[in-house]
């Protein structure tokens, strides 16, 4: 009976969002309450969505005007006969100053992507998106990426809850200025930072109740801002690191190694020159340019011949291992540790983990997180795991990201409730 009140409860709150939503976007779009209804209900199932019509039927307002109503990035594509896949996706770009290359990643990377004209598209461009329609991410080099999935449950969920919440575009996407590929951890802190300031601007919101709420490297940001700022009031920290960032990458490294099937010899090979490397760029407060990188694994190939996984090349391994670690935003992450912040943390903190989250690991980083607040005197700290869920606090059986795509749940419904619970008891 109370699973059916619960499910009868949750339904009407759809409902009332979703007839919301369609009001809103019946003030840009009128008569086309049947073209609304199937686009919102392939939103919701988490499909894909082919309009057909001739010219003149607000096909593309209609995509823009949702996309603005949910309030999440939009990007339209023009396909046309000579169009590649690299103008979709993205591509590595050779940076002469610096002799490094840097990945720019094309319009894909959005959460609501309009594909206009699919049709006169070549068959090898409309095959590049497969990979991002069905898997829900996109390779480009030897590296992938996640798509990043809107934060849309959490977000309206606390809304419904009476909680205000602002969302905004990383630097360098949709609206946002600035440049991404040469950002750091410390260049998106001041970023929330003045989220913070706009939300002290808005009467309708109570300065001394602001909080900040980050998962992942949004973890690591919230007290990053907390430690030095008396502006938050709370900090919820989702799947944050209590470890700095070489210990928990090779730890990160282990684990999924582990759960791919990857041989214990291979990984204990992997992971010793991986230390090598990350020591070589957290011994020094220097960047570590690309060719240095280079240069200092072509000395260890030896190692790495020994420790690779078959189908897997030596010059492979050191290419996509120099570019990515000869990123700024990378480099600052291997020598960041985020466990002097968290002593300084005053306010309340909620930091929660998922017991099966391979890329921060339960096991090491609660009890991090809990001696930093401790050892720094916080009196009011909630440090909890959660049995079963992954990096995405999602069910899972494994909680390799490889799961990430194919599971239905986007959030689990037991943190979300906790979530609210807890920021409205404060």
């Amino acid at each position: 009976m109370e699973q059916e009140q619960y499910g009868k409860v949750e339904y009407l709150d759809l409902l009332e969002h979703v007839t919301a939503l369609k009001q809103e976007i019946g003030k840009v779009i009128i008569g086309q309450d049947y073209m609304i209804d199937r686009i919102l209900i392939g939103l919701l199932t988490g499909g894909h969505i082919l309009l057909e019509g001739v010219p003149g039927l607000a096909k593309s307002l209609t995509a823009s005007t949702v996309a603005q109503a949910i309030g999440v990035d939009f990007k339209r594509i023009q396909f046309t006969p000579d169009l590649l896949p690299a103008d979709i996706l993205g591509t590595e770009i050779y940076h002469q100053k610096t002799g490094e290359f840097i990945i720019k990643k094309g319009p894909i990377f959005s959460n609501f992507i309009l594909a206009d004209e699919i049709n006169r598209s070549p068959a090898k461009v409309q095959s590049a998106l497969l990979e991002a329609m069905q898997e829900r991410q996109v390779s480009i080099g030897d590296i992938t990426y996640q798509l990043d999935k809107p934060f849309l449950v959490i977000a309206d969920y606390l809304t419904r809850r009476g909680i205000a919440v602002l969302r905004y575009d990383d630097r360098g996407f949709a609206q946002s200025t600035g440049d991404f590929h040469s950002a750091t951890t410390a260049d998106f802190a001041t970023d929330a930072e003045s989220a913070i300031a706009y939300l002290k601007s808005r009467k309708e919101i109570n300065p001394d109740k602001i909080g900040l709420m980050g998962h992942s490297e949004g973890g690591i940001i919230a007290p990053m801002i907390a430690a030095r700022s008396n502006d938050a009031g709370f900090i919820v920290m989702l799947a944050g690191t209590g470890l700095r960032g070489d210990a928990l990458l090779l730890l990160q490294q282990e684990a999924v190694y582990g759960v791919s099937g990857v041989p214990e010899d291979q990984v204990a090979g992997l992971l010793k020159i991986n230390a090598q490397i990350f020591d070589k760029i957290v011994s020094t407060e220097e960047v570590v340019s690309m060719q240095e990188l280079n240069d200092f694994m072509t000395g260890l190939k030896a190692g790495i011949t020994a420790a690779l996984p078959a189908g897997t090349t030596v010059d492979q391994y050191i290419r996509q291992f120099a570019v990515s670690m000869s990123s700024p935003w990378m480099q600052y992450f291997l020598r960041y540790d985020p466990a002097p912040a968290l002593e300084r943390v005053k306010c309340p903190v909620l930091a929660v983990i998922g017991s099966k989250d391979l890329q921060v690991p339960a096991k090491e980083n609660i009890p991090a997180i809990e001696n930093a607040l401790k050892k720094g005197g916080n009196q009011n700290a909630t440090v909890k795991e959660y049995p079963g869920l992954n990096h995405l606090f999602q069910e899972c059986t494994t909680g390799s990201p490889a799961e990430y795509a194919s599971i239905e749940q986007t959030f689990s419904p037991e943190v979300l409730k906790d979530l609210g619970d807890w920021i409205l008891n404060l």
